[in-house]
């Protein structure tokens, strides 16, 4: 069985089969490390506040993906925030006072929310991605953020690259990356696989080597006799 079978991969990351090992790649992830498992988050402070400028024109769509993984234990916070200035439209994620939480393991439950045939619920020019909080507001989300994606997008995986795009921080102190608290997975060490040896049987070496032994003494007579002949023409 190959090792990419087993989807060892985690967070949709993709597995590219080696002769005795696989690699993950996780760049279209918000996670990193061998098997697409490590957080990639930042420790919130009360003036924390990254602020992603997408690209160009982000284009219209009509469903999107977003997810955010946090830990807390404030009842209230703004987690991440997609605004446009030009159209105005804009979509937030937050803790709410009067919301709560349950954690359970029951099977998901899916609510579908119908809007109006006249509501325009479809992005047209999202300009901004937020974290933690925006300009307007005295006080961000506080104690950790991660796994941060807005459909193809992973602005804190941006951030921490060499050379990230339009990503602004605001913090004190410095911005660092942080896990979270949650410790990534990881797989038993595999034993190393290799080719085996080459066996070759030693009958067959006797063989071959008498073989090319009875050759060559023919060749050596062949040129023997010849130089004779040459000596007695001469």
């Amino acid at each position: 069985m190959s090792k990419c079978q087993s989807n060892p991969c985690l967070n949709n990351g993709t597995c590219y089969e080696g002769y005795s090992k696989y690699e993950c790649d996780c760049r279209w992830t918000s996670f990193k490390g061998p098997i697409c498992a490590d957080e990639i988050g930042i420790k919130m402070l009360t003036d924390t506040m990254v602020k992603y400028e997408l690209p160009g024109t982000y284009k219209p769509t009509i469903a999107e993906k977003i997810r955010v993984g946090f830990t807390t234990t404030n009842p209230r916070g703004f987690l991440v925030g997609l605004y446009s200035n030009i159209t105005g439209e804009y979509l937030t994620l937050a803790i709410s006072n009067s919301g709560h939480l349950k954690v359970d393991n029951y099977e998901p439950v899916t609510w579908t929310f119908d809007a109006k045939g006249s509501a325009d619920a479809q992005f047209n020019n999202i300009q901004y991605v937020y974290i933690g909080k925006t300009e307007s507001m005295a006080e961000c989300f506080v104690r950790c953020i991660s796994r941060v994606e807005f459909d193809d997008i992973y602005p804190l995986k941006f951030y921490f690259q060499v050379d990230h795009p339009s990503i602004t921080a605001e913090s004190t102190p410095t911005i660092f990356e942080d896990y979270c608290w949650i410790k990534p997975i990881r797989y038993p060490e595999e034993e190393t696989e290799s080719r085996p040896p080459l066996e070759i049987l030693e009958d067959i070496l006797m063989e071959l080597y008498l073989d090319n032994s009875a050759v060559l003494g023919g060749v050596l007579a062949i040129l023997f006799i010849a130089l004779l002949c040459m000596g007695f023409l001469i």
